[in-house]
């Protein structure tokens, strides 16, 4: 029958058809599927298993021991790779845990953080304090500075009266001594007019037998004449008056011999004059001299006093400058620590937001993770004249089995 016609002739399947049939394009179009789909499914996992990465990278580095981070790490990607309502009791398990050891790495940077915070405001503290005691010795330094330069000062201004008052005395002594000289020039003077009158006019008045001793007599007063500034006539005449013997003197010899005593005797008494009037001039240049010596005492008193006070503060300048030596010292000492505690806190804040905006961010993007809205994807246009466009255009082998099957029925 027909039937039977029918079913001993089947359709034969597309992968025996003749290569004219347009049924080997069909896999290949039909092939072609999964491949994007695979593709498509590439595009969502490949930014998953980079933020695994990261947060693996995470796992390791904040103190796990190597096997525990070895394990989670092996565990990730099967229990992150689901959004977060399609996980199973096991991944969410997993993602719980590696929520627990970045949770509890968080706490513990924060809490070395606020520590180490703590640790530089306390230093910071702590070096206020010391600059400020430096500050201090500081001040002092420079006051105790201002106080030995102003000793300094009064200690040269004691050495300028010192050497003043010194000069002076060595001024009213050479006065005095000048004048003293002259006193003593005058009475050696007097002395000799007197002994001229005693021991030469007088014997040689009174005759001297002896020519030898009238000569001597003779040049001698003849000599203190001249000095003393006795008229030449008269010491001219008193050679010729002298030398003859008493007998034989006339009126002009004798007087010539008394002009002679009365002028030893008149330049006598006006040098024991001048001897008598020095005398309060010689007291007065004594006094002076006495007033010069007190003022070089009192002077010299004063020198001594300002070197006291001078040495006094300069050792309490030194003082003052070991101290303040000692304060910059330990305002030194510390900037080291506060540099090191600020490096600390420096490096905990940069791991910390490391952490944060690293592991921590890519896990809770992951672990918070929904399905993507699906969007429907536009049809394919096959360009005309392509074998795509061709293969529309040619009848479907399966219709045309089904009209030779027809027509066998029929």
């Amino acid at each position: 029958s027909r039937h039977r016609a029918a079913v001993k002739q089947p359709v034969p399947p597309p992968a025996h058809t003749s290569p004219k049939m347009p049924t080997m394009k069909r896999p290949a179009s039909n092939a072609a599927a999964p491949k994007a789909k695979i593709a498509k499914s590439h595009k969502v996992i490949d930014p998953i298993r980079k933020q695994c990465a990261v947060v693996a990278k995470g796992l390791h580095g904040v103190g796990l021991p190597k096997d525990v981070a070895q394990m989670l790490d092996d565990m990730l990607f099967t229990a992150l790779m689901p959004v977060k309502d399609e996980r199973d009791k096991y991944q969410s398990s997993v993602v719980n845990m590696c929520e627990e050891v970045f949770t509890n790495a968080e706490t513990e940077l924060a809490t070395t953080l606020t520590e180490r915070v703590a640790a530089v405001d306390a230093c910071n503290a702590a070096a206020a304090g010391k600059e400020a005691a430096m500050q201090e010795a500081e001040a002092a330094l420079q006051a105790k500075e201002d106080t030995m330069e102003e000793g300094k000062r009064a200690l040269a201004q004691a050495a300028q009266v010192f050497r003043a008052a010194r000069s002076a005395v060595e001024t009213a002594q050479a006065e005095l001594d000048s004048f003293m000289q002259a006193v003593v020039v005058a009475e050696k003077d007097k002395e000799r007019l007197q002994v001229a009158s005693s021991e030469c006019l007088k014997p040689l008045s009174d005759g001297v037998s002896d020519m030898d001793e009238v000569k001597r007599l003779i040049d001698s007063l003849t000599k203190v004449l001249t000095d003393f500034g006795v008229e030449q006539s008269m010491t001219l005449a008193v050679p010729n008056a002298l030398n003859k013997p008493i007998a034989e003197r006339g009126a002009f010899d004798t007087m010539v011999i008394s002009q002679v005593a009365q002028e030893l005797s008149s330049k006598a008494a006006g040098l024991q004059q001048t001897i008598n009037e020095a005398e309060p001039g010689k007291a007065a240049k004594q006094q002076a001299l006495q007033a010069a010596k007190d003022a070089l005492e009192k002077a010299k008193e004063g020198q001594l006093a300002a070197a006291e006070d001078f040495k006094r503060m300069r050792a309490a300048y030194e003082e003052s400058a070991a101290a303040f030596g000692d304060a910059t010292k330990v305002v030194r000492a510390i900037a080291p620590e506060r540099r090191k505690l600020a490096g600390q806190v420096a490096a905990c804040e940069k791991r910390l937001a490391a952490l944060r905006e690293g592991p921590m961010k890519a896990f809770l993007e992951l672990r918070d993770r929904v399905p993507e809205p699906e969007t429907e994807e536009p049809p394919a246009v096959a360009e005309a004249g392509s074998p795509a466009a061709a293969d529309e255009e040619k009848p479907s082998p399966v219709a045309g089995d089904d009209a030779g099957a027809m027509a066998v029925e029929a």
